[in-house]
């Protein structure tokens, strides 16, 4: 039986035992929209980028597939959605938080036909999508991104009827100047389970590659005749970033409102990732990423009002049903944030990192203590009430300027707030550490400041081992969850173990 029919055949048994109609299968084609392209090359011998050309278009029912990574495991898991029934994957269809893997193979030929050129492309079909027929719904039900967080949860993927993604061919190599043939396939199990037409599951195009002109050459002047010196700009002082203040911890503001459990948020840590030690102005430090996300069911909305001139806003947290808002209560103060990589006011009390020993004593404690609040991630997109197009994930606009008199940060459910290595305030002192082994700690929430369904998953830990010498301190990150975040190479999957 062939493998696009197998999902039917089963969803078919149940839609008959239920009483309910068999729903359309998806029915793909490829649409092209140019059959000649050029490349761009930015520097001699390096590589060709080419502008899409082909598009992976569904004519018929909705293709939804749910992602799931099993729990405490780097493994993922996929199943397909028909009429709100889920059924296997085919074999040979490997998916996880990224999109289908290896799912188009990308050819190119010079002139005499040899194959200059080969790879085999993931294919996100939540990216770049657009309505390209009357069939199609205003406004797509599946996100508009794949996720690529190294502790993602969960992904819908999803192409509408009459929706088509861009099959985005990247960078092809170190191609010579010349004239080649460009060829795309979706490979067979995919192409099968989509329903396509085994005559047209490729196209050819003809792709030229422009040979670069030379460097200009410099200038020369006549005999007597300078060219106009360039001004010297004398650069004033080094500025030196004002170190993080610490200010005493505060009891959460008073307030008898109880919000409807319904609209409380869940902030959740994720493991510590991309962690590095690095010698800053002679002091040794640990820098890493960091995550907290909101598991729901409501959204977490934290919205500040300026009440004069100073630099500080009073914090409310509202709660929202319906896409109302239906209750508030006063939370920790909003700073506005004036150094370089910030710019933005920032929420107190919203997480906390800290380095401790394995028997939960603190060693050190990173002064950060302020934070943006907005969707950087998707952590998981499956959980109920989830967001699937989180607000501005862009900390310049959704967190106000110095002029601003309100703003208005959310965090949504399913979506995750990551603070990357290198942001300022974003490391540990670990100068005067010992070696050894140490817990890495990240906490959601830890004044208990905001309110939220449960405080049992604000913690996560990543176990670190610190080695080498004052200036030239290492460390050590084992894998957790069975991920390995720090491996050169390690970001090969979601699709490794794929069945």
């Amino acid at each position: 039986m062939p493998i696009a029919r197998t999902a039917l055949v089963a969803l078919a048994l149940a839609g008959t035992a239920g009483g309910s109609a068999l729903a359309a299968a998806p029915r793909a084609e490829l649409l092209v929209v140019r059959t000649s392209v050029a490349a761009e090359r930015t520097f001699p011998g390096g590589p060709s980028f080419v502008p899409a050309f082909a598009h992976l278009v569904n004519r018929g029912g909705p293709l939804e597939v749910e992602v799931r990574r099993v729990p405490g495991t780097p493994r993922w898991e996929a199943v397909q959605v028909l009429d709100g029934a889920r059924v296997p994957l085919p074999a040979g269809v490997p998916v996880g938080p990224k999109g289908f893997g290896r799912a188009v193979e990308v050819t190119v030929l010079d002139r005499a036909r040899k194959v200059v050129f080969r790879r085999a492309l993931n294919l996100c079909v939540n990216a770049g999508r657009v309505r390209l027929g009357p069939s199609g719904p205003a406004l797509s039900a599946f996100p508009d991104f794949c996720t690529y967080h190294p502790f993602a949860r969960g992904v819908r993927l999803g192409l509408d009827r009459d929706y088509g993604v861009p099959l985005s061919v990247d960078a092809l190599g170190r191609l010579p100047a010349g004239r080649f043939t460009i060829r795309l396939r979706v490979r067979p199990a995919l192409a099968e389970w989509l329903g396509m037409d085994p005559a047209k599951r490729a196209v050819s195009v003809r792709l030229r590659v422009p040979r670069l002109p030379p460097p200009a050459p410099e200038p020369e002047f006549p005999d007597g005749e300078q060219p106009i010196p360039t001004p010297t700009v004398t650069e004033g002082p080094t500025h030196r970033e004002p170190r993080y203040r610490p200010r005493p911890a505060a009891a959460p503001p008073v307030s008898d409102v109880v919000p409807p459990a319904d609209t409380l948020p869940n902030l959740a840590g994720l493991p510590a990732y991309d962690v590095a030690t690095q010698r800053v102005d002679g002091r040794d430090t640990l820098e890493f990423a960091a995550t907290v996300w909101n598991v729901g069911p409501g959204p977490l909305i934290v919205e500040g009002h300026r009440p004069g001139a100073a630099p500080v806003m009073n914090g409310f947290q509202f709660f929202r049903r319906a896409g109302e808002d239906v209750a508030a209560v006063p939370v920790a103060q909003l700073d506005y944030d004036d150094r370089e990589g910030h710019d933005h006011w920032h929420f107190r009390d919203f997480a906390r990192y800290a380095l401790v020993r394995p028997d939960g004593r603190e060693v050190r404690r990173s002064p950060k203590e302020a934070w943006c609040l907005a969707p950087t991630d998707q952590i998981d997109q499956l959980v109920p009430n989830a967001e699937i197009r989180p607000g501005n994930p862009l900390l310049a606009t959704a967190c106000g300027d110095a002029s601003a008199v309100q703003v208005r940060e959310v965090l949504e459910v399913g979506a995750g707030d990551t603070y990357g290595r290198g942001t300022p305030g974003q490391a540990i002192d670990i100068t005067k550490v010992p070696n050894g082994v140490y817990l890495l700690k990240i906490e959601a929430n830890p004044a208990g400041v905001l309110r939220e369904t449960t405080a049992s998953d604000n913690v996560a830990l990543r176990r670190i081992i610190l080695g080498g010498t004052r200036g030239r301190r290492t460390v050590r990150v084992p894998a957790v969850e069975g991920i390995n975040t720090e491996r050169p190479g390690a970001r090969c999957a979601p699709y490794c173990g794929l069945r």
